[in-house]
């Protein structure tokens, strides 16, 4: 196959690096990041790997940083990652598209990407109303709107924006290619019923995480005393609203940390791991399930009704067949790509998780607790699927104070950020790579 229109995941990988190397070179040399010249002086390796660190993180929709919003980044800095984020997730719908083209035509693409654009930005635009700085609200939303995990914390930390965000999240759940492809296939029985049938268990398997997620974070309640029905409601609403916003934008509005329950990190490192409806910019492997099944069913309809042409007078089931490329791939294939994906993705994270657990104890001080797997679950489920929660592990193994020297030619922290680049680049490329390779004709 050509490079042009039959490798999908080369050309994805290609313009990731390729912006994430645009944006690492707008952080070191654009007024980006505030820098003492102490630090540009001595620490300038810490700086470019820093760079490279964040550039990359929010380029597969990640959003992991390495920075303080509040005391490092500048306004350009802000900028120079949200349009680095949106430009990454573009690329990647743009090849989601092409490795689903032998199942799909998916029509008016750039039209859906645009109309996420828009409204991230009008989402962003309320949250900027309501934040301190409005120009940051933007960024916010629209990062938010196209599943870049990228969190400001002075934005996503104010109370008025938690619904704005919880909107953002459905924005980000639908947006992309899921809004074509639906309207498209909704004419189909069939596929219509499957489609209202996914989305109902994927809302029931949130407000099932939210509830588990409020049973662990519960506040201990003193023998003989009450909580308050008002408080309990005002609180599960709340951790619903932040399972949510995880789930589908990939930010973190419950302040995950160490110290958080060990259920919650292992709930929601699940959550990450489904990932939005299918077709959206959101990492994880549910909405890649949605859209192998309505092809299957698509598929299933052709074979019963044998091949037919799209027109007036057609079928629900005929115009729906019209959408699939006729005999290109069979319902086999597309249970063999479902299976390949989820079995990596898994795969991948495990590996991750083991990498984790043993950076971190090769740096741990002795005087600090070890990480528990809930940590490392949590935070590697965060890296492969595209999300930017996390219980603090990923932040220890590339802290700055594991600099050995002035010339930092042995870091420790070196190791981290790469092991956790290689894992947020595979999480991206890889079920792009699979789908294309499974879905071939």
């Amino acid at each position: 196959m050509s490079l042009r229109r039959g490798h999908p995941a080369a050309l994805l990988a290609a313009q990731l690096l390729a912006i994430s190397a645009v944006v690492a070179l707008a952080l070191v040399l654009l007024p980006s990041v505030r820098l003492s010249d102490r630090d540009a002086e001595y620490f300038w390796a810490r700086h470019w790997w820093q760079s490279a660190f964040d550039a990359l993180s929010v380029t597969t929709g990640v959003g992991m940083v390495t920075r303080s919003f509040a005391e490092d980044y500048t306004q350009v800095g802000v900028w120079v990652l949200a349009v680095g984020g949106v430009l990454g997730a573009i690329c990647y719908l743009r090849q989601l598209a092409r490795a689903l083209e032998s199942v799909f035509h998916v029509k008016h693409v750039w039209r859906a990407i645009g109309l996420t654009t828009v409204v991230g930005c009008a989402c962003g635009l309320w949250l900027g109303v309501r934040s301190v700085s409005a120009a940051n609200g933007v960024a916010q939303g629209l990062a938010a709107a196209f599943g870049v995990g990228l969190s400001i914390p002075e934005v996503v930390r104010s109370a008025p924006a938690f619904g704005p965000l919880v909107v953002i999240g459905a924005v980000a759940a639908v947006g992309g290619l899921a809004l074509p492809l639906i309207r498209q296939f909704l004419r189909v029985r069939d596929v219509r019923r499957t489609i209202c049938a996914a989305l109902v268990c994927w809302l029931v398997s949130m407000i099932a995480t939210a509830a588990m997620v409020a049973y662990f974070e519960r506040p201990s309640v003193a023998p003989g005393s009450a909580a308050r029905s008002s408080d309990v409601d005002r609180a599960f609403s709340r951790t619903l609203g932040g399972t949510f916003a995880v789930g589908t934008a990939g930010v973190d509005l419950l302040a995950i940390d160490r110290d958080s329950a060990e259920g919650v990190k292992l709930a929601l490192g699940a959550v990450v791991l489904v990932g939005g409806i299918g077709g959206s910019a959101v990492g994880g492997v549910g909405g890649v399930w949605l859209l192998l099944a309505i092809g299957s069913l698509v598929l299933r309809s052709s074979n019963a009704t044998g091949p037919g042409s799209a027109g007036r007078g057609k079928t629900d089931t005929e115009r729906g067949q019209s959408l699939l490329q006729s005999g290109a791939i069979s319902r086999s294939a597309l249970l063999r790509a479902g299976t390949a994906v989820t079995l990596a993705m898994l795969l991948l994270t495990s590996v991750t998780v083991a990498g984790l657990l043993v950076l971190e104890h090769s740096t741990r001080s002795p005087f600090e607790p070890a990480a528990t797997l809930g940590d490392a679950w949590l935070d590697g489920a965060a890296v492969v699927a595209g999300a930017n929660v996390s219980s603090g592990l990923y932040a220890r193994v590339i802290d700055p104070h594991l600099s050995s020297g002035i010339r930092q030619d042995a870091d420790k922290y070196q190791y981290g950020m790469i092991w956790l680049m290689l894992a947020m680049f595979c999480g991206r490329v890889l079920p792009v790579a699979l789908l294309a390779r499974h879905l071939r004709r």
